[in-house]
Formats: C-alpha cells, sequence, structure tokens
C-alpha cells in the first residue's frame, strides 16, 4: 500500500518497502528529497505502524521503516553522485543495504540512474 501524498509538483506516490530495495527508476534528485519531505511529515505525527507496499517476509510493521526508507533515499542520492556507473552504485547500495531482498528492483533503479549502463 503507498502512501498518497502532494509534493512539489503535483501529485506524486511516495512508498515504504520494509527490508526490500526501493523503486527509484522514475525519480530523479528533487523527488527524492521530497519523498524525504513527506516521511519527515509522516514522522512527526508519531504512527504507530507503517504499512509497506511490499516487504520482506517475517518484517513488522512498525515506524522504524520510516527511518529506514529515508536513510535509504539519502544512500542513494550520496552513491549517485560517486558511483561512475550503474554496476558500481548497485554494488555500493548493497553494501549498505546487506540485508534487502529483491535485487532486480536495485539493478532496475540503478539502470535507471544510469542510463545505457546495464547492472549484469
Amino acid at each position: 500500500m503507498a502512501m498518497y501524498a502532494t509534493h512539489g509538483h503535483g501529485d506524486q506516490w511516495f512508498g515504504f518497502a520494509n527490508g526490500v530495495h526501493l523503486y527509484l527508476a522514475e525519480g530523479d534528485a528533487e523527488r527524492r528529497r521530497g519523498w524525504v519531505a513527506v516521511i519527515d511529515k509522516i514522522a512527526a505525527l508519531d504512527p504507530k505502524a507503517v504499512i509497506a507496499g511490499h516487504k520482506a517476509p517475517g518484517s513488522d510493521d512498525g515506524p522504524r521503516q520510516l527511518d529506514e526508507t529515508r536513510q535509504y533515499l539519502k544512500d542513494a542520492e550520496e552513491i549517485s553522485q560517486v558511483a561512475r556507473h550503474a554496476k558500481e552504485f548497485a554494488d555500493l547500495m548493497t553494501l549498505r543495504h546487506l540485508f534487502r531482498i529483491n535485487p532486480a528492483m536495485l539493478a532496475l533503479s540503478a539502470e535507471r540512474l544510469f542510463p545505457g549502463n546495464a547492472v549484469a
């Protein structure tokens, strides 16, 4: 279940992935910053549960997902500035997020962030 929010340049969908690599293929740095801003607003509400659209088996619905999603987005931004190609981006993200599942989503995102570069 995704969180529907309005931010910046119109309506956008923001989601949380509990233990799963996030889908970053259709967003740019500005959109990721907007996603973080929405997370901050939701965190300020002090939710007791956050239901992710996708989650690793056995994961709970605790609000820690907000912090983990925020950190993932910040890591993606930082790594996208230093990685030279899609595979390097995916490798560096994997090192920071070892326990997230669905590496295919990470590969897709990396290949969209670095057009013309394949992860495989």
